[in-house]
């Protein structure tokens, strides 16, 4: 046969003429051995496949809140502040003033419920709990603020001081060697106006009133805005619950008049004033 023919042709260079030529396996052929293997070695795959996709993917626990938080009011829910691990610092959503006030917590599930101690009111932090995609990718976790009959929605994530001081609030520390009384629940803060507001003078809070002061940002300089008129605080006229706060708010403000420069170190602001003394602040939010 054709076929024979062939075989015998490529068979005499090796085998001599009448001698048998055994079947060999091809060299691209498995034996059965290694076919038996390479089957058994598919099946593991498989199964291991098998296992990955059956297998039950554990739900991600989402990020926990860092010890100081910065709380942010969802869709324009007039609120906000500053959780520390010892006070809840915040803009009143019903009157005018930035508050002070430690707090009990109970923590469940990783949900924390802090009642605040100067007023009935609790802030409810809820782990990666943001329902506004506004604010969600800066400030994960949800917070909602029951205050004063209020129930309002926002969200909490890192503190994130600005790098300018247009559109930043800070709380004033001291003016000098004056304190503030040492368990005031009203502080004081100054506010700097955002850059759009290039006219815009300085305000800030006074006890329990919004308050400011004839003087602008100009660069890195305190401008007067009205030369004509004497240095003074303006102030809106609600009797405050602690004369002693407002009184050293009324000071720290008036002081603005006298100051020649700044620094800022991190989250700290220091305004030094003509007379030698230094007024310090502390950050506390820019997005109100």
């Amino acid at each position: 046969m054709v076929t024979a023919g062939l075989l015998g042709a490529c068979a005499n260079d090796t085998e001599e003429a009448g001698d048998v030529v055994e079947d060999q396996p091809r060299a691209d052929e498995p034996s059965s051995a290694s076919a038996s293997g390479a089957v058994d070695a598919i099946a593991g795959v498989g199964k291991a496949a098998r296992d990955t996709l059956t297998a039950t993917t554990p739900a991600a626990e989402p990020e926990r809140p860092p010890e100081t938080l910065a709380i942010i009011g969802g869709h324009g829910a007039p609120f906000g502040g500053v959780l520390t691990p010892t006070e809840f610092i915040y803009r009143s959503p019903t009157h005018a003033g930035w508050y002070a006030s430690a707090y009990g917590q109970t923590v469940t599930s990783g949900t924390r419920e802090l009642k605040l101690r100067e007023r009935p009111s609790t802030l409810t932090i809820r782990p990666g709990a943001c329902n506004d995609p506004l604010l969600s990718p800066d400030y994960p976790h949800g917070a909602a603020f029951a205050h004063d009959g209020s129930a309002l929605e926002g969200c909490a994530g890192p503190v994130r001081p600005r790098g300018r001081l247009a559109g930043t609030v800070w709380r004033v520390l001291n003016v000098g060697e004056a304190m503030p009384p040492p368990d005031a629940h009203e502080i004081t803060t100054i506010a700097f106006p955002r850059a759009a507001q290039a006219d815009a003078e300085i305000g800030g809070t006074v006890g329990c009133n919004d308050a400011g002061v004839y003087l602008k940002l100009d660069g890195d300089d305190f401008a007067r805005t009205r030369p004509e008129k004497e240095p003074e605080v303006v102030a809106t006229q609600m009797e405050c619950e602690e004369p002693k706060a407002a009184e050293f708010g009324q000071m720290a403000l008036m002081s603005l008049y006298d100051a020649e420069s700044w620094t800022r170190d991190g989250d700290e602001l220091r305004i030094e004033l003509s007379d030698g003394r230094t007024i310090r602040t502390r950050y506390l939010t820019g997005a109100l």
